[in-house]
C-alpha cells in the first residue's frame, strides 16, 4: 500500500524563506526537514511517500523548530493480510 504524508505551511514570510520542522514518529524517531516558502503569501509544501507491506499502527506529528507550534498526532494504520517487503523509505533511526 502506498501512503503519502504531507504538510502545508502558511506563514507571514515572503517567498524564499526557510522553514525547518521536525517530523516525529510516536516511538521517538524523528527527522529534521527544511523547506522554503514560495509566493507572496509565504506558503510551503512538503511530502514523504511510503510503501507499506505489513500491518502498521503508528502515529506522527510535526513541530516547527524554534516555535511552540505543533500538530496533533495523526494515526497511520494499515492492515495487510499478505506478507510483503515491509516499509520502504522509513524514517532514519534517532541519534541520541
Amino acid at each position: 500500500m502506498k501512503v503519502t504524508v504531507s504538510a502545508n505551511f502558511k506563514t507571514n514570510k515572503p517567498g524564499g524563506e526557510n522553514i525547518e520542522f521536525l517530523y516525529i514518529r510516536g516511538d521517538g524517531s524523528h527527522m529534521k526537514v527544511k523547506t522554503k516558502t514560495s509566493g507572496p503569501n509565504g506558503t510551503a509544501f512538503w511530502k514523504k511517500d511510503y510503501t507499506i507491506g505489513h500491518t502498521v499502527d503508528r502515529k506522527y506529528m510535526m513541530t516547527i523548530v524554534g516555535s511552540p507550534l505543533y500538530t496533533d498526532w495523526s494515526q497511520v494504520k494499515v492492515n495487510c493480510k499478505k506478507k510483503s517487503d515491509g516499509f520502504k523509505n522509513p524514517m532514519p533511526k534517532s541519534k541520541s
